[in-house]
């Protein structure tokens, strides 16, 4: 895996930590937010660019983002990002038994 895959996929399991979402649905649903991340690591800023269509899963993932910003957790990135990380938050639908 090359370094910014890496440091993308450390990212989102350090802002997965951070995010709750439950659904009485059993659907999939997936949110993609731009992320623009400083040297140091700080999240510095954030925009939803595709909704899933549910308002609720797409807030809970921006709150994430939110709850890691005031966590004051730093995830430095291995070189600089030329344009800040694109992210999808998904939830997969899930098998009922």
């Amino acid at each position: 895996m090359a370094p910014t895959e890496s440091y993308i996929h450390n990212f989102m399991e350090t802002v997965r930590q951070y995010w709750a979402f439950s659904s009485p649905l059993d659907e999939s649903m997936a949110c993609t937010i731009d992320v623009d991340v400083s040297p140091d690591g700080e999240i510095v800023a954030y925009k939803l660019i595709k909704s899933s269509g549910n308002k609720y899963f797409d807030n809970s993932a921006l709150n994430a983002l939110v709850r890691t910003q005031r966590s004051g957790v730093r995830l430095p990135p291995p070189e600089p990002l030329p344009k800040g990380l694109t992210i999808i938050f998904n939830l997969p639908k899930s098998s009922r038994r």
